[in-house]
């Protein structure tokens, strides 16, 4: 689990931001109703599932993962989360 974190933070520190994207098996836009509007607050990203599950949320810039009853949690640096934040709103909009 510790080398899906590394990779992800190397991915996007080398620009390859469409590399990481298509290595994810599902993408969900996190999202939060402000004053009767959506906004988006990040991204959670499904790296891998069964064993073990591994996520990677821009909004808690954190890689989470589990297998069984052991769960690993790494945090990120918050300019590699806000890169990829950057990145998707720019294809959604960012509504």
């Amino acid at each position: 689990m510790e080398s899906i974190a590394e990779e992800i933070e190397s991915s996007v520190r080398k620009g390859r931001l469409g590399e990481l994207l298509q290595g994810a098996l599902e993408l969900k836009r996190l999202q939060s109703l402000v004053s009767g509007k959506w906004e988006t607050r990040g991204y959670e990203l499904t790296m891998a599932w069964g064993g073990p599950g591994i996520w990677f949320n821009t909004w808690d810039c954190e890689v989470e993962g589990r297998w069984g009853l052991s769960e690993y949690r790494k945090k990120l640096p918050r300019d590699v989360c806000d890169e990829v934040d950057d990145y998707l709103n720019e294809i959604y909009g960012g509504i």
